[in-house]
């Protein structure tokens, strides 16, 4: 499970942009905070579904509800953005790739504002991805 995880250096400079914790008595109390990005990173860089998590980072559950809570308030955006930080911004790339969207995927609803388009091969989207010169990602964006 190692090769999944943080390790201490990226882990001291993402600590500080998490949200606090709270500080009410009520409820159940919260999971640890070094456990929820490395569940949510074994489960991007396996491929697994979210049950299939291994019990090491806490119940699934949790670790999937901490990843909506921070991608809907942009946690994971300032993470990410934490940790590319120190990019080599001197040798840039730029690769794009079109991706075709499940019938599903946009639930029936207006595609304004999800990055989707119609074209004759049907719904598709555009992801762009920067990368430095050793291919860590800089910037994604969707078109």
């Amino acid at each position: 499970m190692k090769r999944y995880e943080l390790t201490k250096e990226p882990w001291e400079r993402i600590k500080a942009v998490l949200p606090l914790e709270r500080t009410g008595k009520r409820g159940r109390p919260r999971k640890d905070d070094r456990k929820m990005p490395n569940g949510m990173l074994w489960i991007v860089r396996s491929g697994a579904q979210w049950r299939e998590l291994p019990e090491a980072y806490g119940p699934w559950q949790s670790v999937y509800a901490r990843f909506a809570k921070w991608r809907d308030d942009g946690t994971l955006e300032v993470i990410f953005h934490t940790l590319s930080a120190d990019a080599d911004m001197e040798n840039l790339s730029l690769d794009s790739t079109c991706i075709k969207v499940h019938e599903s995927a946009n639930g029936g609803e207006k595609t304004a504002n999800k990055a989707v388009g119609r074209t004759s091969g049907g719904l598709n989207t555009k992801l762009h991805a920067i990368v430095d010169g050793l291919g860590n990602p800089v910037e994604f964006m969707l078109s």
